[in-house]
């Protein structure tokens, strides 16, 4: 069986859909190449490595990448959305995507403003449990569900 693509998608390619990235590679990789891209990339937020590393992830290949880079060139059996700050600056990513865009709507660990940095490490941790437990019951759920056409 052919491994399905999948595309994670956010502003700035720098935290969650890197993290989520990560995670689904981490648990799922016999059954997807796993990508993400942002609208307006920045680098790999540190705070990505340092939290995935807590839990033996290695994400030192990981880089940001814009959407530009796959959009017209791939087609994703999946798109997932993890942000809520671009929603309405996002391309139209339907045409690319075998099967609908998924949305998770996530807050932004990096957008956390306190003068506590323990804050902001918590924070990036609550998106990665939170990313880890979506993309634990999507692959449940993709498992119950029959195989479509444009899955096989």
């Amino acid at each position: 069986m052919r491994k399905k693509k999948i595309l994670f998608f956010c502003s700035h390619n720098a935290c969650r859909s890197q993290i989520a990235e990560a995670l689904l590679r981490q648990l799922a990789s016999e059954r997807f190449d796993v990508y993400s891209a942002g609208l307006k990339p920045r680098p790999v937020h540190p705070l990505v490595r340092t939290v995935m590393k807590e839990c033996g992830i290695d994400t030192s290949t990981q880089t940001s990448k814009s959407i530009s880079f796959y959009i017209g060139k791939e087609v994703f059996n999946h798109v997932v959305i993890v942000c809520k700050e671009s929603e309405a600056d996002c391309p139209a990513l339907h045409p690319f995507a075998l099967n609908a865009v998924v949305r998770w709507p996530m807050n932004d660990p990096s957008a956390v403003q306190t003068n506590d940095p323990q804050d902001t490490l918590d924070a990036f941790r609550r998106t990665r449990d939170e990313l880890e437990h979506k993309i634990t019951e999507w692959l449940n759920d993709l498992t119950n569900q029959p195989e479509q056409g444009a899955d096989k």
